[in-house]
């Protein structure tokens, strides 16, 4: 949940039965509506394909395994 709840902001994240019972009693702290430019910028359809774009150059990069020169 961490990609989607900005801690203390956004919402909570707890780990426990009392970390919930503190973050139900500060629910007022919290903004009322998300906002929807962090998300869009978050996971929005461009930056994901960027992400993706990032993870492909950094495999082609790496160049083959050694899986794959083992076939040769």
């Amino acid at each position: 949940m961490r990609e989607l709840i900005e801690e203390g902001t956004t919402g909570r994240l707890v780990t426990d039965v009392a970390g919930a019972v503190d973050a139900v009693a500060h629910i007022g702290t919290l903004e009322s509506r998300p906002d929807r430019a962090q998300a869009v910028a978050r996971f929005g359809h461009d930056r994901m394909v960027d992400a993706y774009v990032a993870v492909y150059r950094q495999v082609v990069a790496a160049g083959p395994g050694p899986q794959s020169a083992a076939r040769t």
